[in-house]
């Protein structure tokens, strides 16, 4: 098993859906390793939402106007549930410039790094007691309907 992983017992696992079952690892569960904790012993976690630009643009007003509003009052539970620490929205990929260095030389290309049919969209920043209610708060979000949503523990930094 991974470093900083555990198996979860049948306790830890409710709640969870077969998306949090390690396919590589008979058994298993993902656990989140050990990460930073605020002031009330919650874990930080940064949810990635993907989702297809192309779908998204296609959408009728109307539609467009409903996932947004679900959207909206989905960031104001989440607020109001004192999960939501930050959020915000991505300009569309197209507008993205991505940077590299190779042998102390800079290149820059337009566009994003990978060309996949999900753009990442959103990002959010959540506080959460553990992975388990992370996956929980992710899977009740309007934009996991359209995409996937990676769940990320926020490691702390040692700033001294």
């Amino acid at each position: 098993m991974p470093s900083g992983s555990r198996r979860l017992t049948p306790r830890d696992r409710r709640g969870l859906d077969e998306r949090a079952r390690r396919p590589d690892i008979p058994g298993a569960w993902l656990m989140a390793p050990a990460g930073h904790r605020d002031s009330e012993e919650r874990m930080r976690y940064l949810f990635l939402a993907y989702g297809d630009e192309q779908h998204l643009n296609a959408l009728s007003a109307g539609e467009r106007d409903a996932f947004e509003c679900a959207c909206l009052a989905n960031d104001e539970a989440l607020r109001k549930s004192g999960h939501l620490i930050a959020v915000e929205e991505l300009q569309s990929s197209s507008t993205a410039t991505t940077v590299r260095v190779q042998n102390g030389k800079v290149s820059l290309s337009g566009g994003p790094y990978a060309e996949t049919k999900e753009q990442l969209i959103r990002l959010f920043f959540i506080k959460a007691r553990d992975l388990n209610e992370a996956i929980r708060v992710a899977s009740k979000m309007p934009q996991a309907r359209g995409g996937p949503i990676e769940v990320r523990p926020v490691a702390a930094l040692d700033r001294q």
